[in-house]
């Protein structure tokens, strides 16, 4: 194989190995070889006139007439091979040209004139259809179908006489031909009128092949004017709330609508205009399970862990939900669990010891932000569980109150009152004086301003806990006409105190009558007495099958939305304002327990504005929030990453963050994470290092070992460089060794990240 010539890109080569017999004028054996791809293409024998004792070759790129400046020819564009031969007896030279490109190209007016009318012909089109002058080139491909002249004038017009048409022909005029059909033209225009309009296409009609037709493009109508930006949010502020999915949908439609439905500003405004939050759906328990019906296009990512570890839902308020878990049936112990079904964010707290000495029991949820209008809480923001339990004597009442920003429950309070407990869970003591039960929440506690009530079981009292002043109190007295129906506390329509309760009355027994009652606890001349308010007759709202059972009242949520419970026929969901019923499931086996999650569930913009992705820190942290333990507030944060580490067998000092917001850690992935108001950096003294800690750090944690670490860099000469693992040797557990991301690493004496240092 030898090399005759190299240009464009190419290498043009002759195969020297022996050649099967051929014509002598037929020359074979060239190869084009491009080195970048390393593709080989044969050129064919190519005819020449007499023997070829004396010639040369040359390799092109074919690529000219495409806009190609052969400075950067197309790898797998066409080529031109031009051979150029002498026979020094006959006096004779000759040259051929091979093209990679099917079709062919030819130049000069007579010939292009020539092949063009040949092109038409045999479309079956006008052979007059391109009267262009002093044409210098065409060219036809016939794999692709398209077909081009150029002219040597700018512009040439021409006037059809017969149809006295005037068509105006550029320098440049291509098409893709078709049988009958030339489309996709550019370059030529016909006069209408006073306008000038492209022709882009020329087909003759298969109804009538003796006519010809001419389409312009078709007129592109002009947009519609957008919407202003303030009127498109009036309208979308107006979208129910019930069913998150359409402002979903509504966000996908453009990324104008987008960034303004998940601006914290349309947020904001929506919550405020609708107030109350809808019901999402429903935690309840049924048998052993718990379990979750939504009620809207909405699922949360809590529910699955909640219904995997059965735990008993407890309260539901301020967008997370309370539940509570059986840990250990022998000593009994339960942990709570404050999860967030948006986010999947999970916290468990322990078991208060006011539990050990108690009957019975409730709790509440509230969320603690300074200055939370509580319309949106903020996800993983400090919260307070309030606990509230009756002595075994039924005497008198406990509360405790768990702070996630403290960590801990506080020092219990009482109060004495006449013979009744709180009824809620309940717990049995054995002979050994172990405590043993749960029991379901049979009925949950109201928010009325800053105050809990707790029904009082067995009993005409409701218990009230003053979340400010953290005081208890007991409320006697309630109305004669709900003894014996079960009431349930509630918020009044006028924001105070209520009651609500379904009456049955026995008529005859085939026209048995069911009545909501509603009472409000109001201040008269004479003190604090209870007013009744508002009847509802049952039987206009609910199915007739529905009267054939026992219905009762099992939860109300903010006083707006109430649910019955219908045996062996489902749960209706009412909505008192309105007046609308709901059938919210269909649910035949025995169900307890039941605590609807209210919430506005709106898309929120991400950190770094709409449009562009999450951190990948921050992606992480959400990827791995379900499930997982988490807590805010700085002390806490400190002491359950101090513990992490002391568990992990590392240095208790190598987190020295500042302000630290929220930490986590899932224990089934090994994932934990540390969020802080801002970069901080830390000099270790001892070492004389100095580490970076982003606002978000992130780690997968293992004994002895903290692996793919983002968020963390050290100072080396003038580089900053990251820290992509932390671990202690298993030859010298006395130091801890620090690999960045290039590779390198170095220990150090672990006392130098003692805690303080």
């Amino acid at each position: 194989m030898r090399a005759l010539d190299a240009r464009h890109g190419r290498v043009l080569l002759q195969d020297m190995q022996p050649q099967k017999k051929s014509s002598s004028r037929v020359l074979d054996g060239l190869v084009v070889w491009n080195p970048i791809t390393g593709e080989r293409q044969e050129v064919p024998g190519l005819p020449v006139v007499v023997d070829p004792s004396c010639w040369s070759a040359a390799v092109l790129c074919a690529a000219a007439g495409d806009g190609c400046d052969h400075l950067s020819c197309h790898h797998r564009g066409h080529f031109r091979v031009v051979v150029v031969g002498i026979n020094p007896q006959h006096a004779y030279s000759y040259s051929c040209v091979y093209s990679s490109k099917p079709g062919y190209v030819v130049t000069g007016d007579a010939i292009s004139r020539k092949k063009s009318i040949e092109l038409l012909e045999e479309l079956g089109l006008p052979k007059g259809l391109l009267p262009m002058e002093d044409i210098q080139e065409f060219g036809y491909n016939r794999a692709t179908g398209f077909m081009w002249l150029v002219q040597g004038k700018k512009k040439v017009e021409h006037t059809f006489k017969k149809i006295k048409q005037t068509v105006s022909y550029a320098t440049d005029v291509t098409a893709f031909a078709e049988k009958g059909k030339l489309r996709k033209i550019t370059g030529v225009k016909t006069k209408e009128l006073m306008l000038w309009l492209s022709v882009v296409e020329v087909y003759v009609p298969d109804a009538s092949p003796e006519k010809i037709s001419l389409a312009p493009p078709p007129i592109a109508m002009a947009p519609p004017p957008e919407l202003p930006e303030g009127l498109v949010e009036e309208i979308l502020l107006r979208v129910p709330p019930d069913d998150p999915a359409t402002l979903l949908r509504v966000a996908l439609v453009c990324k104008r609508w987008c960034r303004l439905i998940s601006g914290a500003a349309f947020r904001r405004r929506f919550r405020e205009r609708h107030q109350s939050p809808p019901i999402l759906g429903f935690f309840y328990q049924c048998g052993e399970k718990t379990r979750f019906t939504p009620t809207a296009s909405f699922r949360p990512l809590g529910a699955d862990a909640a219904a995997a570890g059965a735990w008993c839902p407890v309260d539901a308020r301020h967008g997370r939900v309370l539940f509570y878990d059986v840990v250990s049936m022998w000593p009994f112990r339960f942990e709570f669990v404050v999860s967030d079904p948006i986010t999947g964010g999970q916290r468990r707290l322990p078991m208060p010891r006011l539990l050990q000495t108690c009957c019975s029991w409730s709790a509440a949820f509230l969320c603690a932000a300074a200055g939370c209008n509580h319309l949106d809480c903020p996800s993983g923001g400090p919260f307070t569980v309030v606990v509230v339990g009756t002595d075994t004597c039924w005497d008198f009442t406990s509360a405790t109150v768990y702070s996630s920003e403290a960590g801990s429950w506080s020092v219990a309070t009482s109060v004495e009152h006449p013979r009744g407990c709180v009824d809620g869970g309940s717990l049995g003591r054995g002979g050994d004086g172990q405590i043993f039960g749960g029991g379901a929440m049979k009925w949950r506690c109201a928010l009325v301003a800053n105050a809990l009530y707790f029904m009082f079981e067995r009993s005409d009292q409701i218990l009230e806990y003053n979340v400010v002043e953290q005081e208890l109190s007991v409320i006697s007295g309630l109305p004669s006409e709900c003894n014996n129906w079960c009431p349930s506390v509630m918020t009044a329509e006028d924001g105070g105190l209520g009651l609500a309760y379904a009456q049955e009355s026995y008529a005859r027994f085939r026209n048995r009558r069911s009545k909501l009652y509603m009472w409000s606890r109001e201040e008269t001349d004479q003190g604090w007495e209870w007013v009744h308010r508002r009847t509802i007759n049952l039987k206009r709202l609910l199915p007739h099958s529905a009267f054939l059972v026992f219905r009762k009242v099992i939860a109300i949520a903010n006083g707006i939305d109430l649910v019955m419970s219908i045996a062996n026929n489902g749960v209706f969901n009412i909505h008192l304002k309105s007046g609308r019923v709901t059938k919210i499931g269909d649910i035949r086996d025995s169900f307890y327990g039941v605590v609807p999650y209210l919430s506005f569930y709106t898309p929120r913009s991400q950190p770094l504005g709409v449009g562009s992705t999450l951190p990948m820190a921050a992606s992480m942290i959400e990827s791995h929030r379900a499930g997982a333990e988490v807590v805010n507030g700085d002390a806490i944060c400190r002491k359950k990453s101090v513990e992490l580490l002391e568990e992990l067998g590392l240095p208790k000092g190598l987190l020295p963050m500042e302000g630290i917001r929220e930490f986590g850690y899932n224990r089934a992935t090994g994932f934990m994470w540390l969020v802080q108001g801002k970069k901080v950096e830390h000099t270790f003294k001892k070492i004389k290092q100095t580490v970076s800690y982003a606002a978000e750090v992130t780690a997968f944690a293992e004994k002895g070992k903290l692996r793919k670490i983002t968020g963390v860099k050290t100072k080396e000469l003038m580089l900053w460089l990251s820290v992509v693992e932390v671990y202690v040797p298993e030859a010298s557990p006395e130091k801890v060794t620090f690999k960045t991301g290039t590779g390198l690493s170095d220990s150090f004496d672990a006392v130098a990240f003692a805690l303080g240092e």
